[in-house]
């Protein structure tokens, strides 16, 4: 039984005592002290009910704070705002790298006649030693906003000539473009009309079908890998 109902319990049988002696007895000195019983029993009765009201408030106040805490916190109707967990762990966007391979130049390079020519040529039907060549920009495009760390690139299948090296330890920063000069060059016995025939691709068929893969990392130190394949005379990003 708590304190207070205790404490109404006495109270209440003294004055009921009390009220009974000034009964029985018809003494008047008994009527103060009955009325003074009566409040004070009355009053302390108040308190109590009072004090018993404000902690069921402040419980329920708790409860729901702690509530809060330990759901999903979100900004409530009409701006109120609850508290976040500091437990929780925030998703962070990783780097996107993607890869452009630009044709900016083709040519053939006569590198001497072939010992295969009869010992009468027609004109524009000898065989030569062609040097064909495809000039390259390579572009790395950050399309994120996360800045990307230690950029690799490497080869599946048939490789260019030439590509352009990226220092050990690099970073390419959010929505940024890096651009290395690369080309292939490849020797073909053939007339002039065919090597220019060659030529025409964008791509030279010794690299169909060649993926490039792009390693690299966020700040976390978290490990990504773009592929690019060449396809069909097209390079094809797959994130």
């Amino acid at each position: 039984m708590k304190l207070s109902n205790i404490i109404l319990t006495v109270g209440s049988v003294f004055v009921v005592f009390f009220a009974y002696k000034w009964y029985k007895s018809g003494d008047p000195t008994f009527e103060p002290l009955v009325t003074l019983l009566s409040s004070l029993v009355t009053a302390i009765a108040y308190y109590f009910a009072w004090k018993n009201q404000g902690d069921n408030s402040n419980k329920s106040e708790t409860n729901s704070v702690k509530n809060s805490i330990s759901g999903n916190n979100n900004v409530q109707a009409g701006g109120n705002v609850t508290i976040n967990n500091p437990n929780e762990k925030k998703t962070k966007l990783r780097p996107i790298v993607e890869i452009e391979l630009k044709m900016t130049s083709k040519g053939q390079r006569n590198r001497g006649y072939s010992h295969k020519n009869p010992e009468v040529i027609t004109v524009g039907q000898g065989i030569i030693h062609f040097e064909l060549k495809w000039e390259y920009q390579f572009f790395i495009h950050n399309n994120s906003n996360t800045t990307a760390y230690n950029i690799e690139i490497e080869f599946e299948g048939n490789k260019l000539s030439y590509l352009e090296k990226l220092d050990k330890i690099n970073n390419l920063p959010a929505n940024s473009v890096k651009t290395l000069n690369a080309n292939f060059v490849k020797m073909e016995e053939c007339s002039s009309n065919e090597a220019q025939q060659k030529l025409k691709s964008k791509f030279p068929p010794e690299l169909e079908g060649t993926t490039i893969c792009i390693k690299y990392l966020d700040e976390e130190r978290n490990s990504f890998t773009t592929k690019a394949k060449i396809q069909n005379d097209e390079l094809i990003n797959e994130i």
